[in-house]
């Protein structure tokens, strides 16, 4: 069963963005979202092919997310 199918979905509907989430701590809270519904935009800067891989995963479970890369200090990148 996947983490969505049984939870009350109260982010069904919203988008997160979710910023460092090539990260650990990043990767849990993409996790956490998802699990409540959301559908995931994905940041990451350093690690992208980390990135992909989440969003994989997550997509795998019913979750629509996608992967941004840039780096966020960075004026034209935002």
């Amino acid at each position: 069963m996947s983490p969505r199918a049984d939870v009350g979905g109260e982010l069904q509907g919203k988008v997160a963005l979710v910023t460092g989430a090539s990260g650990g701590i990043g990767g849990a809270i993409a996790r956490q979202l998802a699990a409540a519904g959301a559908d995931l935009l994905l940041h990451a800067n350093r690690r992208p092919a980390v990135a992909h891989q989440l969003r994989d995963e997550l997509d795998s479970q019913g979750c629509a997310a996608s992967v941004v890369t840039a780096d966020l200090a960075v004026a034209e990148q935002r």
